[in-house]
């Protein structure tokens, strides 16, 4: 909610990434895993953090991803539930 507007989401809503709403008819599992993992993979210039890997990172502290392979999946099942 902080990043991008979500469907069901009311009120407050965010602008500084893209909106969420029908993200599954636009991306397949493995491009939002990879969105989700290491967004910079995919645009090198974006502001999303990458939540899967330290991979590039210099001050990750602790230096662990965010979250692990199957967060990012559980993360992804929402995603593609939004059509």
């Amino acid at each position: 909610m902080a990043c991008h507007e979500m469907p069901g989401v009311d009120g407050l809503v965010s602008t500084l990434g893209p909106s969420l709403k029908g993200v599954a008819r636009k991306w397949t599992r493995a491009e939002l895993t990879q969105w989700v993992k290491d967004a910079r993979k995919m645009n090198s210039q974006t502001l999303m953090p990458p939540f899967g890997t330290t991979e590039g990172l210099t001050k990750a502290n602790p230096p662990r991803a965010i979250l692990s392979d199957a967060q990012i999946s559980q993360v992804v099942d929402t995603l593609q539930s939004w059509q």
